[in-house]
C-alpha cells in the first residue's frame, strides 16, 4: 500500500495492488476521512496472479513503477494523474531474463523513474553473480554495481539510495552497513556508489524497502484541482508589537501574550505547513488561548502570525499532544 499526495496539496491517493496484476484498489485520504477503496482495471495490462509485490512512486509523482517479483517478474510503469487519480499510459518490462525465480527481493525506482535497482542471490554461479544491480529502462542494460544485496530503499528526501551490507571477519564477528548511491538517476557507474558509509547499530536483516511517501508535493498551481485556497498574509513586519507564546511544544492548550503600541485591530491567523490558514480569529485583549484540542488541529508544526495595522509577527509552534 502506497501513498501519493493529491494534485491539491492536502489530501492523499492510497493505491494497493489487488491478486491480479492489471487492477489496482484506490481510495481518498481527505479531511473527510479515507474514502471506500474503488477496484480499477487498467486497459492493456496482462491480467496474471501476482505476489512479493513492490509499489513506488517518481519524486514528481508522474509516474508509478509496480514490480511483481514472485516467479515471474516484471515491472510495470504507468503515468499518474495526481488531481483524478487515475493510472494511464501503462508499459511493461518483462524481468524474468534478468532475475531468478528466489529472487524476491526488494526492487525500487530511481528518483526520475528512468531506472531501478534490485539484486541477485547467491547460487553458487560464476554466470550468475549475486549483488547489488541497476537497470536502466531507455538502454535496456543492466550493471553490477556491488557484491553486496540487501533491502534497498530511496532516501526520504528522494535524493539518494540505500542498500544494506553484512560484512563478516575472520573471527565470525558481523557488522551490518548501510551503502549509499548518491547519484541514483545517472547511469551505469556514474551514480556513485559509496560502500559502507554508515555502520548499523543492530544485528537486523533488512528484508524489503520502506516506502516513504513525498511529504514535499505541493499543490499542482493552476490545474483543475488547485482548488483549496489560501488567505494571502502580508509578510511579517516588527514595528512596535511583541509576541510571545507557550509553552512550546504544547500538548493542548498554547497561550499567546502579545504587546502593541496601537489601538488597531489585532488579528491572529495559524497557519500549516503548505502557507495555508487552519485558523483565525480576533485577539481583544493580551493575554490568549488557543485550544488545539478543540479546534481538531492534526499534530505537526504551526506558525502563529499576529497583525495588527501594517504590522505583524511570526512564531513557529509545534503541537505534540
Amino acid at each position: 500500500m502506497v501513498a501519493l499526495r493529491h494534485g491539491n496539496g492536502r489530501d492523499w491517493w492510497i493505491y494497493k495492488s489487488s491478486l491480479k496484476s492489471n487492477q489496482y484498489y484506490r481510495g481518498l485520504l481527505s479531511t473527510a476521512g479515507l474514502s471506500a477503496f474503488e477496484l480499477i482495471t487498467i486497459p492493456g495490462l496482462v491480467s496474471r496472479d501476482q505476489a512479493y509485490t513492490f509499489t513506488h512512486f517518481t519524486r514528481d509523482g508522474s509516474m508509478m513503477a509496480h514490480f511483481s517479483t514472485y516467479a515471474s517478474k516484471y515491472c510495470q510503469r504507468m503515468d499518474v494523474d495526481r488531481c483524478t487519480g487515475e493510472l494511464s499510459n501503462p508499459r511493461e518490462t518483462d524481468l524474468n531474463p534478468l532475475f531468478r525465480p528466489a529472487d524476491v527481493g526488494s526492487f525500487i525506482l530511481s528518483p526520475n523513474g528512468s531506472k531501478f535497482y534490485g539484486f541477485r542471490l547467491d547460487y553458487n554461479d560464476s554466470n550468475y553473480l549475486t549483488g547489488t544491480y541497476q537497470y536502466d529502462f531507455e538502454s535496456d542494460s543492466l550493471t553490477y554495481l556491488s557484491r553486496y544485496s540487501g533491502g534497498l530503499f530511496t532516501s526520504p528526501n528522494f535524493k539518494s539510495v540505500y542498500f544494506y551490507a553484512k560484512v563478516v571477519d575472520s573471527s565470525g564477528l558481523s557488522t551490518r552497513y548501510l551503502n549509499v548511491i548518491e547519484h541514483p538517476d545517472s547511469l551505469g557507474l556514474s551514480c556513485g556508489v559509496i560502500m559502507f558509509k554508515h555502520v548499523l547499530q543492530n544485528s537486523n536483516t533488512m528484508l524489503t524497502a520502506p516506502n516513504f511517501p513525498n511529504f514535499r508535493l505541493g499543490t499542482l498551481e493552476g490545474s483543475a484541482c488547485d482548488t483549496i485556497g489560501s488567505v494571502t498574509l502580508k509578510p511579517p513586519i516588527v514595528l512596535g508589537l511583541e509576541l510571545s507564546i507557550f509553552p512550546n511544544p504544547s500538548r493542548d492548550k498554547l497561550h499567546i501574550r502579545h504587546k502593541q503600541n496601537s489601538q488597531a485591530t489585532t488579528q491572529l491567523f495559524l497557519l500549516n505547513t503548505l502557507g495555508q490558514v487552519v485558523y483565525t480569529t480576533e485577539l481583544k485583549t493580551e493575554y490568549s488561548n488557543l485550544d488545539a484540542v478543540s479546534l481538531g488541529l492534526p499534530p505537526g508544526v504551526y506558525i502563529v502570525q499576529v497583525h495588527t495595522g501594517n504590522n505583524a509577527f511570526s512564531k513557529k509552534w509545534v503541537f505534540a499532544p
